[in-house]
């Protein structure tokens, strides 16, 4: 992938920002992970790609959850957006990989994952993982020395208001650089 080969340019130019940051701002959020937002206007050469955030070591999981919340459909039900994760770096079970629970797009709201259900989406480097909306899924606790860093690129039906608008945190001087 093009966008791969350019991870440690952004890293760079990146940390600094990454370094700025106090951290979470709420348990979902996590308290350790830090975020940084409007990175477009932040670092040009993020420009062509999304980069979420930085699972650090000592961060708790994530509650698992759907991203289906913000629009009004119910589960099971169509698949009105898909899901990719792109490792920048390894997750592992230890660096708080992302757990999914395979099947769960076909279950209803109600029904909760065992344990027993639960696995961490566990990939080397410059690999991905593409999932429907309505999987159940979360980040997984980093029990490790090291960071987890992913590129999250997430991809919605065209009559579905998106949750960020790049048209507008962007503007209009900087998209032309």
């Amino acid at each position: 992938m093009a966008g791969l080969a350019r991870f440690d340019a952004r890293r760079t130019e990146l940390a600094p920002q990454f370094n700025a940051q106090s951290g979470g701002e709420s348990e979902f959020l996590g308290a350790r992970t830090k975020r940084l937002n409007n990175f477009f206007m932040r670092a040009p050469t993020t420009r062509q790609m999304a980069i979420p955030p930085i699972l650090l070591p000592s961060e708790s999981a994530q509650a698992l959850h759907r991203d289906a919340f913000f629009y009004p459909f119910h589960n099971p039900g169509p698949v009105t957006q898909q899901g990719s994760l792109w490792a920048v770096t390894d997750f592992t079970a230890e660096n708080g990989a992302t757990r999914i629970v395979p099947g769960s797009h076909l279950w209803d709201e109600e029904r909760q994952p065992q344990a027993a259900e639960v696995v961490p989406a566990e990939m080397p480097a410059d690999s991905a993982i593409i999932y429907a909306h309505n999987i159940i899924h979360g980040s997984g606790a980093n029990s490790s020395d090291e960071q987890r860093t992913a590129v999250a690129l997430n991809f919605t039906l065209g009559w579905l208001r998106q949750q960020e608008n790049q048209f507008l945190t962007l503007p209009p001087e900087k998209a032309r650089e």
